[in-house]
């Protein structure tokens, strides 16, 4: 089940990042080349609850229930930082 998305258009492809309760994010083409996702996003430890793409869709960060946020390089497909806050109580991105 997806709990978040998040959409940026952009002039060199448009992406959609969604977030979901199997602990995973999926990268999909809005252009609809194919309808599996281009990538899948794996490293959290619980349910995500939000997920963003910055402006030119090159990253994305996605926010989870075990209190943690990881940033995406979306041009080599994996993530580069992960930040865990367990005192914050933060499980949303923007």
């Amino acid at each position: 089940d997806v709990i978040a998305l998040a959409w940026e258009p952009h002039e060199v492809g448009s992406k959609l990042i969604t977030a979901s309760f199997d602990r995973t994010a999926a990268v999909w083409d809005v252009e609809g080349k194919t309808d599996s996702p281009l990538y899948t996003l794996i490293g959290h430890r619980e349910e995500l609850s939000s997920c963003s793409i910055d402006y030119t869709g090159s990253l994305a960060i996605t926010g989870s229930m075990d209190y943690t946020s990881r940033i995406w390089d979306l041009l080599v497909w994996e993530g580069f930082y992960f930040q865990p806050s367990p005192t914050t109580n933060k499980k949303s991105v923007k």
